[in-house]
This record gives C-alpha cells, sequence and structure tokens, in this order.
C-alpha cells in the first residue's frame, strides 16, 4: 500500500485517539509533530507527541502485509538514538 492509502489513514485515526486522551488528562502539557532530532540516517525525525517537554510518545500502525517486525526495530532504535543525544528526552512510549 503506497503511503496516504488506508494503512496510513487508519493510523492517523489512532493518532486522533492519543490525541484526545492526552487532551482529556494533559490538557497544553503536549505538543504534536515536534522535531526532536534525526533518524538513523540523518534525515529529522518527527516525534507524533511530547509530553511535558520530556516524554516522547511514538504511534505506529500495521494494517498491511509488511515488516512491522522491522519497522518496530527501527522506530526503537532512532528513539534510543534521540534519547542518549538529547537528555532532554527522559522517556518514551511507542
Amino acid at each position: 500500500m503506497s503511503p496516504g492509502g488506508r494503512g496510513t489513514r487508519t493510523g492517523r485515526v489512532h493518532e486522533k485517539l492519543i490525541k484526545q486522551a492526552l487532551l482529556e488528562n494533559y490538557a497544553g502539557a503536549f505538543k504534536e509533530q515536534v522535531v526532536i532530532g534525526n533518524d538513523l540516517f540523518g534525515n529529522k525525525y518527527k516525534a507524533d507527541f511530547v509530553l511535558n517537554d520530556e516524554i516522547i510518545i511514538s504511534a505506529k500502525w500495521q494494517q498491511t502485509r509488511g515488516t512491522a517486525e522491522q519497522k518496530i526495530v527501527y522506530e526503537i532504535m532512532t528513539l534510543v538514538k534521540i534519547l542518549k543525544e538529547n537528555p532532554r528526552y527522559k522517556k518514551l512510549i511507542l
């Protein structure tokens, strides 16, 4: 499935659910789509949400066939790299 297809739309639905939960419990304490560092290839990495300026929240969704395991491992490696490079971020939720 190409970017922007059903899998992407379904993932956005879940991001909206996370946002609603954050609004209900942490209104004003989170930001969306924040550039927090670089991924493993040096590209800018945007966190889906950052809570209290220190907790990275990354939402991933796998709707179609593919290598979900690789996607998650890559995501974890990128986020661990960012955590090590920037002491501002204390935790991550994937």
